[in-house]
């Protein structure tokens, strides 16, 4: 390996030691208590926990009850979850329950432990 790929391996190790390491400021939108949206909330909360080990800011807006915030971020489908921070910005839409798609939608990398749990 050349001189230049490695240092590049290396910046990309050590930026995806610092995305982890950042505080995640995240919104969910969900409509009311359905099932899928409290599938959601669950899902999200529990890697958050597991993860981001309070690291992360998590606000849920429910669009029956904050419609117009929905409209200010351009959600038109629940549930979604929103990175704001760290950056960049991501939209996650839909089914988050798969948490391998979920990791890497919020910048983290799926463990060997998270892929196991998906085959399940």
């Amino acid at each position: 390996m050349s001189k230049k790929a490695t240092t590049g391996a290396r910046e990309l190790e050590a930026a995806k030691r610092t995305v982890a390491r950042a505080h995640h400021e995240l919104v969910l939108y969900i409509a009311g208590s359905t099932p899928q949206s409290m599938a959601a909330l669950s899902t999200i909360v529990a890697l958050c926990k597991e993860r981001l080990l309070g690291r992360y800011t998590l606000r849920v807006v429910d669009v029956y009850v904050d419609p117009k915030q929905a409209r200010r971020d351009d959600v038109i489908v629940v549930p979604t979850l929103l990175k704001k921070r760290p950056l960049p910005q991501r939209r996650l839409v839909g089914d988050l329950s798969d948490r391998t798609q979920l990791l890497r939608g919020l910048g983290l990398s799926p463990s060997a432990k998270d892929d196991e749990k998906e085959a399940l």
